[in-house]
């Protein structure tokens, strides 16, 4: 009980005259003691349900830090795992490698003798194709250990300040095809090996010959990119898909992250640009903003040249369109032709590489039956190159 509680009692429970005439003359300083005694009880229990408030708001950040910490050692302990696996998986693809290139020094040594080679051409035909199939598959799965070993390590170093300043770590909104699935492994599955695409695309090196600004858009895993760099040729790429831009980089080839288009629009001027295998993933707009882009900034005389699967050929459709999640839609030759026409450029050529062509052909001497053929099992890729 407090002092002034005290004296509140002692001075109600004065009796007789003397204590009448004194609640008389003090009644107005009794009733603020009074009012002033009220507040003060409010306030004591207003303080004392706050402590309360603070003390459950204490218990409930220990237990969300508790929590926190809990999540975090629990995805360093799952990084050191994966990183672990695919340590392991990249050891045996080396030596799986080193076996392999083993058996080839054993075949050109069998080569030698002119006995043995015809004795064993057919046998060591089959057994170089496999090998080069499987170097090739090797290859690539070593090419993607590598990445995600890069990615597992960025992630560790990003969760370490994280660790020490408390905070939860950051969680990657899933918002598009390229982040549900690892398109980076998915390329290597159905569309090939890099050397082999890197084969396929040598043939539009002849329109990039004296060039000296060249930028490839959507530059994938850096085929394209190579070549140029083979050929002393000044190029850049740019892909949205960060794991294509970054193995690019390991592969000491100048790549970014981003748009294509916004980075085009950047650049004061380009003499050339290579668009292979982007323009099925864009809507009508982007791909209309690209043609105009395009035509703006490259030089007179500059080139660009665009490779899309070609959907005159009914064979796209039974495979290689449809397999990839992130395409929009195949888009006509004539369609592109015409974007190119309405952005400026004149000079327009149409190409269907040989090599897209499905194994499957009809053999046949009949013009119309040949036209049916060419729809069904025509070349599955077309280049369109315009020239500023």
């Amino acid at each position: 009980m407090s002092h002034l509680t005290n004296f509140l009692n002692e001075f109600s429970q004065r009796s007789g005259m003397r204590g009448k005439l004194t609640k008389r003359l003090f009644a107005g300083m009794l009733a603020g003691l009074q009012a002033a005694q009220q507040d003060m009880s409010a306030l004591r229990q207003e303080m004392q349900e706050q402590q309360k408030e603070l003390s459950a708001a204490d218990v409930r950040q220990e237990e969300q830090t508790a929590r926190l910490m809990q999540e975090l050692q629990s995805l360093q302990r799952t990084a050191e795992q994966e990183k672990l696996a695919l340590q392991q998986r990249l050891d045996h693809a080396e030596q799986v490698n080193a076996d392999l290139q083993e058996q080839l020094r054993q075949m050109q040594e069998m080569l030698a003798p002119e006995g043995a080679f015809r004795q064993n051409l057919e046998t060591l035909n089959v057994n170089m194709r496999s090998n080069n199939a499987q170097l090739e598959t090797l290859q690539s799965d070593n090419a993607l250990c590598k990445l995600k070993l890069s990615g597992l390590e960025r992630r560790q170093n990003t969760a370490a300040p994280a660790q020490q300043s408390g905070s939860a770590p950051a969680v990657r909104v899933q918002d598009s095809d390229y982040d549900t699935i690892d398109y980076f492994d998915f390329e290597n599955h159905f569309r090939g090996s890099i050397a082999r695409i890197k084969e396929a695309q040598r043939m539009y090196l002849p329109y990039f010959q004296g060039k000296k600004n060249v930028l490839d858009i959507g530059c994938g895993r850096g085929e394209f990119l190579s070549l140029l760099q083979d050929e002393g040729i000044p190029a850049r790429g740019v892909d949205v898909y960060e794991p294509y831009a970054e193995y690019c980089r390991m592969q000491g080839l100048s790549a970014e992250c981003g748009d294509g288009i916004a980075c085009l629009q950047t650049l004061d001027s380009v003499d050339g640009i290579f668009v292979g295998q982007v323009v099925e993933h864009l809507k009508t707009e982007q791909i209309t903003a690209l043609c105009n882009t395009a035509y703006e900034k490259l030089t007179d005389g500059g080139c660009i040249v665009i490779e899309t699967p070609n959907p005159t050929s009914l064979a796209i459709y039974t495979g290689a369109f449809y397999i990839d999640p992130s395409h929009v839609k195949p888009v006509h030759p004539l369609t592109m032709q015409y974007f190119l026409e309405k952005a400026g450029f004149t000079n327009i050529e149409i190409l269907y590489p040989e090599q897209s062509k499905p194994d499957v052909q009809i053999r046949t001497t009949d013009p119309d039956m040949q036209k049916i053929t060419d729809i069904m099992f025509g070349a599955q890729d077309y280049a369109i190159i315009a020239v500023k």
